[in-house]
């Protein structure tokens, strides 16, 4: 395993094992018994840590298996969030912020037929791929062990955790106007992770995939009607790509992107009726198709 890894596996239990720290950042009551050495040795001595696998997603995933399957290292990754995948910490300042919502809810008596007609009303169904932004990693951490954990309740375009006083993200907004909306993503747990199907360290080349694995699973959820239902999918890729830009300039071309890109959204304007919106973004770039 390469030096890198053994670092990232140093910052990840850094707080939750004892290593040196600002107190501020790492509250007592946070730390765990579990020592750098003991975890490290843990983690590298698994079966399934043996090998580089030259990429970090699959590493990560790695990582995230041995801890499950440790149960000192499992308590100690519990001890990171609340029920919700907050920080306690966190979860006292969430509870004291709050935002009313700016708008009356309403719906129209016919059921959009077209998506010029569409409202918020009439969505039915959320989704959403792309990568670690997608999938809500780290976002409510506390502490280094927290980056493992997906929080994808708290995504902009796929969690519905609390409300939309608490966490204004897309689907509490559309909640609003239908509490009978699917797909959404709740806490941290893969069984309540909906249609998120964003996957961390994803590129451009990946999004493909993720269209078809999401078509698959919105075909077999017995509570959609697929053929019927409006669906928002959220497309939000291109970091990851630009990281390996100078790696290979060539593979991760703009041309290149936009090519992977245009595969995905034509799969999912193909395949999936009544889709009432697909986006996707690299940072400052943006292509919208509706």
């Amino acid at each position: 395993m390469q030096i890198p890894m053994l670092l990232l596996l140093a910052a990840l239990f850094g707080c939750s094992a004892g290593i040196s720290a600002p107190e501020a950042d790492c509250p007592a009551e946070n730390r765990s018994s579990v020592t750098p050495t003991d975890a490290l040795t843990t983690i590298l001595s698994d079966p399934t840590m043996q090998g580089d696998t030259g990429n970090w997603t699959e590493t990560l995933e790695r990582v995230i298996k041995v801890i499950e399957s440790n149960a000192t290292l499992r308590q100690a990754m519990l001890n990171e969030t609340a029920e919700l995948g907050f920080s306690s910490a966190l979860g006292q300042v969430l509870k004291g912020i709050g935002y009313d919502f700016p708008c009356s809810p309403f719906k129209l008596a016919q059921p959009a037929t077209s998506v010029h007609a569409l409202t918020p009303a009439d969505v039915q169904v959320v989704g959403a791929i792309g990568d670690s932004i997608s999938a809500g990693s780290g976002i409510h951490a506390f502490t280094p062990l927290g980056i493992v954990l997906s929080f994808r309740g708290s995504v902009f375009s796929i969690g519905a955790d609390l409300n939309y006083q608490w966490i204004p993200t897309l689907p509490n907004i559309l909640l609003k106007y239908n509490p009978n909306l699917r797909g959404y993503a709740k806490g941290v747990l893969k069984k309540s992770r909906g249609f998120d199907v964003a996957v961390p360290g994803a590129k451009s080349e990946d999004m493909l995939k993720q269209a078809y694995d999401l078509i698959q699973r919105m075909k077999a959820d017995p509570t959609v009607d697929y053929q019927n239902d409006w669906k928002v999918i959220t497309l939000f890729i291109g970091g990851n790509d630009l990281c390996a830009y100078c790696k290979n300039p060539r593979y991760y071309a703009a041309e290149m992107y936009t090519a992977n890109i245009k595969r995905a959204l034509d799969l999912l304007h193909s395949e999936v009726p009544a889709l009432s919106s697909t986006w996707s973004t690299c940072w400052t770039c943006r292509r919208s198709r509706s």
